[in-house]
């Protein structure tokens, strides 16, 4: 069921004192009076298939539900209705060995890019960490669909980490 509503009054603004109940009133009634009759008709399923669903968009305006939630073997993402989403993995033993000298550190030679579960439209802010070491990561070569992680370590070292990751930026 698709909810279609009227413009709102002028919304209530502790700014301007004077006009405040009268705005607050108004905009009460609004809610209450004119769309109540469609309030009333949603039903628990309707309103989450409103919720949670297939984002979309058609020239920069939501058209879709607000929240889409979805995971592949790259990792799990979720994308907003306002063009923002989220995509964040793990690799639970992740080789590396941290064995080329980099001034008084040590980084790993290469890794392989890593896939983003959805694709951005701009390469996106990405964080990375590692659990268990005192070895840490950056990445490198972001892109909208990959990204590759670069590792170091303060002593020349090699073996498996786990390496989860985030990244944030726009679907649309």
């Amino acid at each position: 069921m698709a909810i279609s509503l009227t413009p709102a009054p002028t919304l209530p603004s502790l700014n301007d004192p004077s006009t405040f109940n009268a705005r607050a009133l108004a905009l009460f009634s609004w809610l209450t009076g004119t769309h109540i009759d469609e309030l009333e008709g949603i039903t628990g399923s309707d309103l989450y298939a409103t919720i949670v669903g297939a984002v979309s968009q058609s020239g920069g305006q939501p058209t879709g539900a607000i929240i889409e939630r979805g995971s592949n073997a790259n990792g799990s993402y979720t994308k907003l209705a306002d063009g923002t989403m989220f995509c964040w993995g793990n690799i639970s033993s992740l080789a590396f060995a941290a064995t080329t000298v980099l001034g008084g550190i040590y980084q790993d030679a290469a890794q392989p890019a890593i896939t983003f579960p959805a694709t951005f439209t701009t390469a996106p802010s990405l964080q990375v960490n590692l659990r268990g070491s005192n070895n840490w990561a950056t990445v490198s070569a972001v892109t909208s669909s990959t990204f590759t992680p670069v590792f170091f370590a303060a002593s020349s070292t090699s073996g498996t980490q786990s390496f989860y990751w985030l990244a944030v930026g726009r679907w649309f």
